[in-house]
């Protein structure tokens, strides 16, 4: 028999009595009207949502042969049996667990992956939904619920997960904080182990401290540029300037986590430390100020601009992004070559990194886009902007309503939105006149708008909507997959 197809699969799901060695129970989760909802991913495999012994799941089922994968998968799956943390969702490997018939009729058992999946959203979807109404309560929550996950993971020592990240993690709707489970978790006894025990240090602490900036000032998430202040040049470009120019309020372990972050003093600590910063952090409700964003703290009096130095006479320098550094100088900015010598004149109350050749400025407390020459694709005239390279999309707002534009400034669709969240899966969730829909990247709508709330599409192609006090989960195409 060759490769199983998706309607091979499918004729397994709908009849599965006999078919499974070990999951007797399964239940595919049809859309409302009773249609399978599947999604192919690019490692040659296919998942379902599925119902077993009264849990949801997502069962990923391989299409094609691929030793490697699977015996990566035995293993980590193996070795998670454990020391799994409770955090972290279910991981279960089954080997020739299902049997599917081919279209001429011959068996072949298949592998298959049961990931558990229960309902809930992505960290990063409830930051950008809190952050978009200001809501520093449940931004507050979202920080105390990751410290609780962050420091069980920390502090077991056996444990290394190599990915945390928003993407990655599942606030579910009950209120719980999960880490979904890959095949590239770090296993002792291999090369790599000893290189990467403290590997997710860095990232937590990371997002530790942009979840407690958030936590005070949601606004900061729109200004630097939606999900990509979580990336972690971001991250450390404002670590550094917070402790520059005194933005911690006298709060020492926000600066140890800081100088943690920045990669100052090493940028390393053990295991006991961080998750006592983490903990000192979370409880922690003084206000952090950031006034120096775009009230740059001025060089001393009469010291003038170097064109040599990078570091010399600037207040603030940040890293280098495709070969030019924002820096500031008696609350202007510009940017600087890597010999230092000044590329775009400090005309500008704040600037940002470059990303694919642009950048997000702020003057006369708007914002707008240039590209490396210092000419202004996107006028400052904007009440806020979002350019995310990935995305190829550059997001305007003018008069409280968000526009479309490509990346030489030019509109693109004619709709206009009161929100537009992020990209996943090359769809955006909107708002406008109080319901929610989905658009492609250049702003046209897909899904419409008749969602009275919505969120971002997970990497696996699903979403979470809610609709006249119900809540369901739908695909790209719109189509429901789960409801209550």
């Amino acid at each position: 028999m060759k490769h199983p197809t998706i309607a091979n699969c499918l004729e397994t799901l709908g009849n599965p009595l006999g078919r499974f060695r070990t999951l007797t129970s399964i239940r595919l989760l049809p859309d409302r009207e009773g249609n399978p909802v599947y999604r192919i991913n690019s490692n040659k495999t296919v998942g379902f949502q599925v119902e077993h012994a009264g849990e949801r799941y997502l069962l990923l089922i391989c299409l094609a042969d691929n030793d490697s994968r699977l015996n990566e998968a035995l293993r980590v799956a193996a070795y998670l049996r454990g020391v799994r943390p409770p955090c972290l969702l279910p991981l279960h490997v089954l080997p020739d667990e299902m049997l599917v018939f081919g279209d001429d009729g011959q068996p072949r058992q298949c592998d298959v992956l049961l990931i558990g999946y229960p309902a809930g959203q992505t960290l990063g979807t409830r930051i950008a939904k809190a952050c978009a109404i200001a809501d520093r309560k449940t931004l507050r929550r979202l920080h105390l619920l990751f410290t609780a996950m962050a420091t069980e993971v920390i502090g077991r020592g056996n444990f290394v997960h190599g990915n945390i990240c928003p993407a990655q993690i599942l606030v579910t709707d009950d209120g719980e904080c999960c880490l979904r489970p890959h095949r590239e978790i770090k296993v002792p006894g291999t090369d790599s182990w000893h290189e990467v025990q403290s590997g997710d240090h860095l990232p937590v602490a990371s997002l530790a401290l942009v979840l407690y900036l958030l936590s005070h000032h949601p606004e900061m998430y729109a200004r630097y540029g939606g999900k990509a202040i979580f990336s972690r040049s971001r991250i450390r470009t404002l670590a550094a300037l917070l402790l520059n120019n005194g933005g911690n309020c006298g709060n020492a372990p926000l600066t140890d986590l800081m100088t943690l972050v920045c990669g100052a003093g090493g940028g390393s600590t053990d295991a006991g430390r961080l998750c006592m910063l983490l903990r000192a952090v979370a409880e922690c409700e003084l206000p952090v100020i950031y006034t120096f964003l775009p009230d740059e703290v001025p060089a001393p009096a009469g010291q003038e601009v170097s064109k040599t130095s990078p570091t010399a006479s600037f207040g603030s320098v940040g890293d280098f992004h495709e070969s030019l550094a924002a820096v500031s100088h008696h609350g202007k900015w510009g940017y600087i070559r890597p010999s230092g010598k000044v590329a775009i004149p400090l005309r500008y109350d704040w600037a940002g990194d470059f990303e694919e050749g642009l950048a997000i400025v702020m003057g006369n407390k708007c914002f707008g886009l240039i590209d490396k020459a210092g000419r202004e694709v996107v006028p400052t005239i904007c009440e806020d902007l979002s350019w995310v390279a990935d995305n190829g999309v550059i997001l305007v707002s003018l008069e409280g309503k968000w526009h479309f534009l490509d990346r030489d400034g030019q509109p693109v669709g004619k709709q206009v939105f009161d929100y537009v969240g992020d990209f996943s899966c090359d769809l955006a969730y909107v708002r406008r006149d109080g319901k929610c829909g989905y658009v492609d990247r250049r702003g046209e709508v897909v899904i419409p708008l008749a969602f009275d709330d919505a969120g971002s599409f997970s990497p696996n192609g699903f979403a979470n909507v809610r609709k006249g006090g119900d809540g369901f989960t739908i695909d790209t195409q719109g189509r429901v997959v789960a409801q209550p």
